[in-house]
């Protein structure tokens, strides 16, 4: 069995020479294109030791290289041995650039179309011609061949889910004429939560998102052909997603796509959502595929009625767990234990499965003492694990699925970064910009129409201001009962698609980050609401967090009138909102986190 890094990328090598190929790429993906993978397509991290995201992987037969957003630059040398890999910056490293650097003309570089979309096979392909290289799609993706011990496909349950404000018939109903307003006979969904949303159906197939993993075509008198596990769909199906809904089995897809392109050619799908192989099967069944955003997609991002209630209701309960936590931390930081990060994530676990209606974690734990807390996706281990009384600030960043009573279901996200020992002017410094920019964003008025993009400036400037930034989006869509990470929406530096609608929920996590030194973020969830207060036709934010910002951080000569205003009356609704739920000790807690900062 292949066990250490080198002997894995031998191998792949050695798969290469056999196969006359000249270098393989293969990007931290499966067939969905989503961010999260199941452990069976964990097919990186297998190969390389890396565990984040947006990563890209190329192996030649003497050359190796990884290439990972600013996210993730300090991780994956921390995780990856620079013995076998050089590092890349994918987003200002062209990796295809870097390939041909490193082969002669006439070489043969190896894909998984499955893994890759549209736009980067189209490109890829066009620029290794020009190079005078050949790009060629795989039958099979030889980390498969090679990956002995590789774990099984999910096999959870699929669940029927009623949390829904429209059922499956309404929704299909839309769609279809969506999808006749297009000019189109059908659209292609590619996504699990897609699906999922619209099916009103939920499952367990990818560890943290509460999916099944299917895909689906919706012709446009609103029949859908859904590819998925059969054998797995629960008693009722059909009646609870109506007449005209077809279930197959994941090898069906390709002999029933191309029968259906023959009457329904024209079909809509996201390019930037639907990967290669699926696409070339298409087109050379005859399909005319129409290019555009995905309109489930926008549909499914802004809650409406039950929905949003069921998201209030479970950050309530999120906020009695954080709460019970950081109290419980206080007194561990005043006792001078010495809990490690690894300790500290299984107490908040604990205090999240004390409360009502909890699920499952919705990701998995960022916990981070001193600089293990600049590493923005870190995640713990116990024999690398930082202590309490080694640093000054703790980062802790997690959430939750919950279930609640009356078909209320929610999923949150959030971060707090709690003063744990002595810290420098510098750290309050950057602690009180981060949370300047965190309130500029919940206060914000904006027209309809606003971009996340167009909001992303406002939570920066307080660092820009003193030639600093941080090196991620600044929110993030989070799904109901689906995935913590929803797109749309996206608030961050480049993402043009589309505006902010009311109903939808996005984090604001603006942080700081000094690589080996600490790192700082504070992230509620916000739901786009109409602004009640003005004369004219504008939006603005409800924050759905309810859980104390530790203002012992805080420089509050730094902070205006109004920012301290923000502060408190925000204190004053999480005292409110949470303090009947603690007992006496923690509601004492909660009170002094909760004091006025004058």
């Amino acid at each position: 069995m292949l066990t250490t890094i080198s002997e894995r990328v031998s191998a792949l090598r050695h798969y290469l020479e056999t196969h006359h190929l000249d270098a393989f790429i293969l990007p931290t993906a499966d067939p969905h294109l989503g961010e999260y993978q199941s452990e069976d397509l964990l097919r990186v991290t297998w190969l390389s030791g890396f565990h984040g995201e947006n990563c890209m992987v190329i192996v030649t037969r003497d050359k190796a290289g990884i290439f990972v957003d600013g996210r993730f630059t300090v991780q994956v040398k921390q995780e990856v041995p620079d013995s076998v890999y050089e590092y890349g910056d994918i987003t200002c490293d062209d990796p295809k650039a870097w390939l041909t650097d490193r082969l002669p003309s006439g070489s043969c570089i190896a894909i998984d179309a499955s893994l890759f979309g549209i736009k980067w096979y189209q490109e890829a392909k066009a620029f290794f011609e020009h190079k005078g290289c050949e790009l060629v799609s795989l039958p099979e993706n030889p980390v498969d061949l090679l990956w002995e011990d590789r774990p099984a496909a999910p096999c959870g349950p699929i669940e029927l889910f009623t949390g829904s404000a429209f059922s499956c018939f309404v929704k299909r109903d839309r769609v279809s004429a969506q999808i006749i307003k297009s000019g189109q006979d059908a659209l292609l969904l590619t996504q699990p939560e897609d699906v999922n949303w619209l099916l009103n159906i939920r499952g367990c197939d990818i560890p943290f998102v509460r999916t099944a993993m299917s895909f689906a075509l919706v012709q446009k008198n609103g029949s859908v052909d859904v590819f998925i596990d059969t054998d797995r769909l629960p008693e009722g199906f059909y009646q609870h997603t109506g007449e005209g809904v077809n279930a197959h089995n994941m090898a069906m897809m390709p002999s029933i796509l191309e029968e259906r392109v023959k009457s329904l050619p024209r079909i809509q799908l996201d390019p930037e959502q639907t990967n290669a192989w699926l696409y070339n099967l298409l087109v050379d069944a005859g399909a005319i595929p129409e290019f555009a955003l995905c309109p489930v997609a926008w549909k499914r991002g802004c809650k409406e009625g039950i929905e949003l209630e069921g998201m209030r209701a479970a950050h309530i309960q999120d906020g009695i767990a954080m709460c019970r936590f950081l109290a419980w931390l206080d007194g561990q930081v005043k006792d001078g234990c010495e809990q490690d990060e690894c300790t500290l994530a299984d107490k908040l676990q604990q205090s999240r499965e004390g409360v009502e209606g909890f699920v499952d974690n919705s990701f998995a734990c960022i916990s981070a003492i001193g600089p293990n807390a600049a590493m923005c996706h870190y995640e713990p281990e116990p024999t690398t694990a930082r202590k309490l009384g080694q640093d000054g600030m703790y980062l802790i960043d997690s959430g939750g699925h919950y279930q609640l009573k009356g078909d209320l279901y929610g999923t949150t996200d959030i971060t707090r970064t709690v003063k744990v020992g002595s810290v420098s002017d510098e750290q309050r410094r950057r602690y009180t910009q981060v949370l300047q920019g965190h309130i500029a964003l919940d206060d914000a008025r904006f027209m309809p129409g606003t971009t996340g993009m167009q909001l992303d400036t406002v939570t920066r400037l307080p660092l820009w201001k003193e030639g600093i930034n941080f090196n991620h989006g600044t929110g993030h869509g989070i799904g109901h009962f689906l995935s913590v990470h929803e797109f749309p929406p996206r608030i961050n530096t480049n993402n043009p698609y589309g505006a902010l609608e009311e109903g939808m929920c996005v984090s604001n996590e603006p942080g700081y980050y000094l690589e080996d030194g600490y790192g700082i973020r504070i992230e509620n969830i916000l739901a786009v609401r109409k602004a009640g207060d003005v004369n004219i036709s504008m939006l603005a934010f409800e924050h759905l967090t309810f859980v104390p910002i530790d203002t012992r951080l805080l420089m509050p000569e730094l902070l205006s009138g109004s920012e301290k205003a923000w502060i408190n009356q925000y204190h004053q609704e999480v005292y409110e909102k949470i303090a009947p739920f603690l007992n006496e000790e923690e509601t004492v807690w909660l009170k002094k986190a909760t004091e006025l900062v004058a």
